[in-house]
């Protein structure tokens, strides 16, 4: 997968787009670097179980709940740094270590495609934990502005353990 076709965010993204990245990129990362032997994120024994519970959380209607995540915030969203200046830099952090995780597994297909075990595959999981942690530091802040909203609260924290479980997964 080239990085024009990778999960991209707008400079300009708000926080309905943000989630909305972070959900393709974990969706990406589930469906491309859970089965591979060699290029796996996750534990082969977890495979099955990442796959399940991914597809648990999707059924959820999660295009609707991170609008209602992204509406419910808004009226907070400045005091937890989900708009202006704050939202800015965390856009750009993320945008950045998109496009880090992108370049890296530019260089882990390639390898693959060359049946090669290259050093690009110990690169991923940095970067992979690297997004992973630029999207927790908005999820954070989308908890704590829809803390007094059910439905939002319960969908946020939905997605926010599914990203904790994933990283505890591909760790060694």
């Amino acid at each position: 997968m080239a990085t024009d076709t990778f999960p991209q965010m707008s400079e300009q993204a708000g926080l309905n787009e943000f989630l909305s990245t972070a959900v393709e990129f974990l969706d990406f990362v589930v469906e491309e670097y859970a089965d591979s032997e060699t290029y796996s994120l996750f534990s082969l024994d977890l495979h099955d179980a990442i796959q399940a519970a991914w597809r648990d959380l999707q059924r959820q209607e999660v295009s609707h709940a991170l609008q209602v995540i992204a509406e419910s915030a808004m009226p907070h969203a400045a005091a937890f740094g989900l708009e202006g200046d704050q939202f800015a830099l965390k856009v750009a952090i993320t945008r950045q270590a998109l496009f880090e995780f992108a370049t890296i597994h530019e260089g882990v297909a390639h390898d693959k495609k060359e049946g090669k075990h290259g050093a690009f595959r110990f690169y991923i999981r940095k970067a992979f934990g690297k997004v992973v942690e630029a999207i927790d530091v908005v999820l954070d802040s989308a908890l704590s502005a829809v803390t007094l909203i059910p439905p939002a609260n319960v969908i946020a924290h939905g997605l926010k353990e599914f990203k904790d479980v994933i990283v505890i997964a591909g760790t060694d």
